[in-house]
């Protein structure tokens, strides 16, 4: 058997299902040493002959069995499966979930301890299933899950009781234990695939032929870096119809058109446009949002990379919470259950200045269309924030989800940063003074940021010689802010001792 190559075995009965397995198994990583091959089968009613067939015709010493209503949702699985086995000789087989004990019903499902998780689809709704934690690298069971396995040895397949696909998970996970190797379930901080049902089977749930979850993306002269994060995204959903992926380029004069198109000619979720001039930053964030067509809008910069496992994450939390307005991304805390909000001020509170992320944002796009004046605060550089507050306005109720989505490019902009996050961030958020917003709440924020963030940032823009973002305006921007405030004379004496301390 080749220790250098692994075979993906996959159950498909149809052309779109071929096509779609192909091409989300071609986009997962590679580890450099290895080659990959696939073999696609139609195992109907009797698993287990085609799946010896097909484990016969391979030499791969991997091999990965793929039953036709998986997805495989981690990028990394054929990295992360294969250095499971190399660090572990005697696992022999892996499935998603597993049991430790197969009762006499012969459903791992009925047993007491369960461990693993997937995603799957229940009444409509993309949920995810954690049967139980896994501790250490990967937890030995008595019988796994048959929807996706990977073995590192070849076993037989039992004709009986493996007579369709549901049961050979069980049968396959004990002929590995008579073999003399450990059947177990992986470690997986998010699930690394989905159990496909269809997600829209419910019309009054989702408009019909509509995704939930669209993927706006503003861009601009950034053609390699959003081919980069374009890869981010689809490594993870392939061509699932629950996400949308829409691009709108600011006229670029870059390859940025050719880099968009070539993942538009793959991937009929992709949608493309081009503005016919330089309309700005802040209208091209609208312009994308207008043309999104989900449920939920998730605003993304084209200069941030989705970690792997978080869009199916970002959609359940979504799905979950489809009466809120906002779903905010904290991807600077540490990740916890999501939590839900209500009112202008408890959102002023928890995402405060890092609202003006523009990857950290949901939108739910009901209210979003209801927006009457959704370009008001265009050239701020932060009119996301005056979207925010807007969807708020007419739906006070939001989430928070938490913890990292994204890794950032090295890219950098060029802005007065004082002018941006000082005087236009306090001038948005007080627009919504007796709208929503308190004036409590704005000054409690006002001070807050000062330490916070304003001051940080300053000091590292300084020492770290980011002229392009203007920090000789800081100072002038600071007075002019915050000269009425009855904390300012203490605050500019901590400003200056900080411009001492460079």
């Amino acid at each position: 058997m080749d220790p250098k190559r692994i075979c993906f075995i996959v159950d498909v009965d149809n052309e779109e299902q071929k096509r779609k397995s192909l091409s989300a198994i071609q986009a997962l990583a590679m580890p450099e040493d290895m080659e990959l091959d696939i073999i696609l089968v139609d195992v109907g009613a009797g698993a287990a002959p085609v799946y010896n067939e097909a484990m016969k015709a391979s030499d791969a010493k991997y091999k990965v069995y793929v039953q036709r209503n998986a997805r495989i949702v981690n990028p990394n699985f054929i990295v992360d499966a294969v250095a499971l086995f190399r660090s572990h000789a005697r696992l022999g087989l892996i499935g998603m979930a597993g049991a430790d004990q197969l009762p006499a019903s012969g459903s791992w499902q009925d047993a007491a301890h369960k461990y693993g998780k997937m995603y799957e689809n229940r009444d409509g709704t993309m949920a995810p299933v954690v049967y139980g934690e896994v501790d250490a690298d990967y937890r030995r069971v008595a019988a796994v899950d048959g929807l996706l396995m990977a073995t590192q040895y070849d076993v037989p397949w039992q004709a009986e009781p493996c007579g369709g696909r549901q049961s050979c998970g069980p049968s396959q996970a004990l002929a590995f234990m008579k073999a003399g190797y450990e059947a177990g379930v992986p470690s997986q901080a998010y699930p690394w695939c989905v159990r496909e049902g269809g997600m829209h089977t419910d019309s009054s749930r989702v408009e019909p032929n509509s995704p939930l979850l669209s993927i706006a993306i503003p861009t601009y002269n950034r053609a390699d870096i959003l081919e980069q994060c374009l890869a981010s995204i689809y490594s993870q959903i392939g061509d699932d119809a629950n996400f949308e992926v829409v691009v709108s380029n600011n006229a670029s004069t870059d390859h940025t058109e050719r880099v968009a198109l070539a993942f538009a000619s793959r991937y009929p979720t992709m949608r493309y446009s081009r503005t016919g001039e330089n309309i700005g930053a802040d209208r091209n964030v609208v312009r994308v949002l207008q043309e999104a067509s989900g449920r939920f809008v998730l605003l993304h910069g084209d200069d941030d990379y989705f970690i792997a496992g978080t869009l199916y994450d970002i959609l359940h939390v979504a799905d979950r919470h489809r009466s809120c307005g906002m779903l905010f991304l904290n991807v600077l805390a540490e990740p916890q259950a999501p939590r839900r909000f209500t009112g202008m001020d408890s959102y002023l509170r928890e995402a405060s200045i890092h609202a003006t992320f523009i990857s950290s944002l949901v939108f739910n796009r009901k209210q979003l269309a209801g927006i009457p004046d959704p370009l008001r605060f265009a050239g701020s550089l932060l009119n996301q924030l005056h979207l925010q507050y807007s969807v708020l306005e007419q739906n006070p109720e939001f989430c928070v989800r938490y913890g990292p989505v994204f890794y950032p490019s090295a890219s950098i902009s060029e802005y007065s940063y004082a002018e941006v996050f000082i005087k236009n961030y306090l001038r948005i958020i007080s627009d919504f003074i007796g709208r929503g917003l308190t004036s409590e709440a704005v000054s409690a924020d006002k001070f807050n940021i000062l330490g916070r963030h304003l001051f940080p940032q300053f000091q590292y823009i300084r020492r770290s010689g980011l002229t392009q973002f203007e920090p000789e305006k800081f100072v002038d921007v600071f007075i002019e802010q915050y000269a009425g405030e009855p904390y300012f004379e203490e605050a500019y004496r901590v400003l200056l001792d900080l411009m001492k301390q460079d």
